[in-house]
């Protein structure tokens, strides 16, 4: 899965509704890279299910430092914008208290299968 050159900033507001986060997403990366930036909310970029493990870094030891964020639970088609939408909504508590996160794109989000 790809969404390099992405821009965007976790933590600083809840978008409960997908067309208002989008909004702002696009005018966010217009800002930050106009004409350079990938955002496209609408590209398929993975087939579900889809599940994303965040670690924080900055969290002092002992503190809830983990995060399991299941994107979808069904093999079906998943766009861009509901990925970063959901990793924004569903990991709110976890940059609470913190500075900004700033997503730049990720090249590769998807470990494969590591069963043996």
């Amino acid at each position: 899965m790809i969404m390099d050159n992405v821009f965007w900033a976790f933590g600083r507001h809840s978008y409960p509704l997908y067309e208002e986060f989008i909004k702002n997403v696009t005018e966010y990366n217009e800002t930050i890279a106009p004409g350079e930036h990938k955002w496209d909310p609408d590209t398929i970029i993975y087939e579900g299910p889809l599940t994303v493990d965040y670690e924080a870094m900055w969290k002092n030891e002992g503190d809830d430092d983990s995060l399991e964020i299941i994107v979808s639970d069904k093999v079906e088609p998943i766009s861009m914008g509901c990925i970063l939408h959901t990793l924004h909504q569903e990991s709110l508590s976890m940059f609470e208290g913190a500075d900004d996160e700033f997503f730049e794109g990720s090249k590769k989000l998807i470990r494969e299968d590591l069963s043996y």
